[in-house]
């Protein structure tokens, strides 16, 4: 009995370090083969794709999740790249203490680690929560969802994505996924879990409402787009202009997706650049959340097409807002490129937002609103009798004494000018001349000509073309008179000189 169970012994011995030894030589070999471009194969255990997806890449040290138990017998089938399955499978127990590490050759020669972890033994650790949940695009019908990729100790197998609280729909492990089906003008409220092959989840990302787009508009048009405010409050990533319009209506602070302007300015504003003219149809105005929702009341909302950061260059939409979370204003048709929140000149406190969305279309007609502006077929033209905003800017601001200011070269094929009164009046019998003589005095006190302004009053005010031409006329036609008196004295001299050659 002591000699066959030494016989068996010694076999037991010289068949395991045998088979170290195979592997010792069997791994020397292929390793000394391996490039990077070789590391790449894939695997499926049992029969079933890993993490049950249709294929999984596994790079030189990666870590994979097994479901199974202790004692249990796994099967690694190696598939090329082609899809062929190869002939040399590889079966282990897996170990006791549920952590693995074990060697497969890949159909090039080369070989990768792979750490087997089991389920509901080692791995107890949930993953990081996934981070900047973002709506990208918005339609009547979809929106685009994006975030940042959670973490987790041995890896991220996929996510789980809630809508309105429901059921959840399980993702794969990418970074992003579209809705499609929703309903337009239709909150959704949407919240990522992270998981891991042992089944450990994620805390919430935080929740993100989106509202689709209004039957009838387009997209959202302020979505991205570049916005300024009149401050940052500390400098602090929180309080960017920019997250008004990242597509995040989430009004808690926390979420990192609101506005914050210091509170010791005279005019608070925010505002978004649409990027060009507009027919705006819809702007909604979504409020902070967690706290200080009071903080908008008696904001006005204001559309305009220059660049300014006064709201009297734009037009005032009537619109007055309040505390509530969300603020919709449907029924506008007002042409404009860029759109203000501006809170009342005066009021105390910050300005705060959690996201405004601007709705419309390009090549609308309509004027609506209090906007002076009216496009139809016959071009734009500007309601002069709105005082309030009845001047216009080229390049300058608009001044108050001018409808129309511009600082530049104006280049036109025809200009007319009206003109109220002539100077036909110097042909007339009851207009006084003046003599050569009042003309030469006036010159040589003044330095110009009579009713003609001087080089110093052209300087400070201009000239008005109406005006000077008028009064340039009026010159010429005295002129004229002081040519017709000469050529009379002319005429009366060439008559007296002829009588008294003929009496010689």
């Amino acid at each position: 009995m002591k000699v066959k169970k030494v016989n068996g012994t010694v076999k037991t011995v010289i068949a395991t370090l045998a088979l170290m030894f195979f592997f010792i030589n069997f791994s020397s070999s292929i390793l000394a083969q391996c490039s990077p471009a070789d590391l790449r194969t894939e695997y499926r255990i049992d029969g079933q794709w890993l993490s049950g997806q249709n294929a999984i890449t596994v790079e030189q040290g990666a870590s994979i999740m097994l479901s199974g138990l202790p004692n249990d017998v796994i099967t690694v089938s190696i598939i090329t790249p082609s899809g062929v399955t190869r002939n040399d499978n590889y079966s282990f127990i897996a170990a006791p203490d549920n952590m693995g590490i074990y060697t497969i050759t890949s159909n090039e020669g080369c070989s990768v680690n792979l750490t087997i972890q089991l389920a509901g033994g080692a791995d107890a650790q949930n993953p990081s929560a996934p981070s900047n949940l973002t709506a990208n695009s918005i339609t009547q019908n979809s929106i685009a969802l994006s975030w940042t990729a959670a973490t987790d100790n041995v890896g991220v197998t996929g996510y789980r994505l809630f809508t309105n609280g429901g059921n959840p729909i399980d993702l794969g492990n990418g970074t992003s996924h579209q809705i499609n089906n929703l309903l337009p003008s239709t909150t959704y409220t949407f919240t990522v879990r992270a998981l891991d092959a042992a089944g450990n989840t994620s805390a919430d990302s935080g929740n993100l409402s989106v509202t689709t787009a209004s039957e009838g508009t387009v997209t959202n048009l302020a979505l991205n787009k570049p916005a300024t405010q009149s401050s940052t409050y500390g400098s602090v990533t929180f309080g960017r202009a920019s997250n008004a319009v990242d597509g995040n209506t989430d009004g808690d602070r926390d979420s990192g997706s609101t506005t914050h302007t210091d509170d010791d300015e005279p005019q608070k504003w925010w505002r978004v650049d649409l990027g060009a003219v507009y027919n705006i149809s819809e702007i909604k105005i979504f409020n902070r959340t967690d706290c200080c929702g009071s903080r908008l009341n008696g904001a006005k909302v204001y559309v305009g097409s220059i660049d300014s950061s006064n709201p009297d260059d734009y037009t005032d939409l009537g619109i007055t807002l309040n505390a509530n979370s969300t603020q919709p204003f449907p029924g506008l048709a007002v042409n404009g490129r860029y759109v203000m929140v501006h809170l009342v000149s005066g009021q105390s406190g910050f300005l705060s937002l959690a996201e405004v969305e601007v709705y419309g279309s390009t090549g609308g007609t309509g004027s609506g609103g209090s906007s002076p502006w009216n496009v139809s077929s016959n071009g734009i033209d500007f309601g002069a009798a709105n005082t309030a905003a009845g001047n216009v800017g080229i390049g300058t601001s608009a001044q108050a004494n001018y409808r129309l200011a511009v600082d530049g070269t104006v280049h036109a094929r025809e200009v007319v000018v009206d003109n109220d009164s002539w100077p036909d009046y110097v042909f007339r019998p009851d207009h006084t001349l003046p003599t050569l003589e009042e003309v030469q005095a006036h010159i040589d006190t003044k330095g110009h000509l009579i009713n003609v302004p001087s080089e110093a009053e052209v300087r400070a005010s201009g000239v008005r073309l109406g005006e000077m031409n008028k009064i340039l006329l009026e010159k010429i036609e005295e002129l004229t008179l002081y040519m017709l008196q000469q050529n009379e004295l002319q005429k009366k001299l060439e008559e007296e000189l002829h009588k008294f050659e003929n009496e010689q």
